[in-house]
């Protein structure tokens, strides 16, 4: 097995391994999955404390209503108009978005197909 030709297989195979740079790849790898653990932490977190409201929504509610009855009323009421006011306009950014996003994509399909670009369905198809 130790011929001239495997050793020079042998040689180009560790050259190769050599200019790989394993090590940066691999903390690059890990910062990547440090990354996604992050994220799966936030999901995780926020889920249990959607479980959580859900079980004492009633509690919830109940306190909230104490509070509109309270000695600090006029604060809750601040914060409920203020509440209402921006959950109302960021709806209405939301709606306008999406509308702009569809006539974005209208308008883009109909300007490829003027240029001629095939597979037009693929291109602007937003699965």
């Amino acid at each position: 097995m130790n011929t001239p030709q495997s050793d020079e297989i042998a040689e180009l195979v560790s050259s190769a391994l050599g200019k790989l740079e394993l090590e940066q790849y691999g903390s690059q790898a890990l910062n990547y999955i440090l990354k996604i653990g992050k994220w799966a932490e936030v999901i995780i977190f926020v889920i249990v404390l959607s479980y959580f409201y859900l079980i004492q929504k009633k509690t919830v509610n109940d306190f909230t209503d104490k509070l509109s009855k309270s000695k600090i009323s006029w604060a809750y009421n601040e914060f409920k108009y203020f509440g209402q006011k921006f959950t109302s306009s960021f709806g209405k950014v939301i709606e306008v978005q999406l509308m702009i996003a569809l006539l974005n994509t209208i308008l883009t399909t109909i300007g490829l197909s003027i240029l001629g670009y095939p597979y037009l369905f693929a291109l602007t198809n937003f699965y």
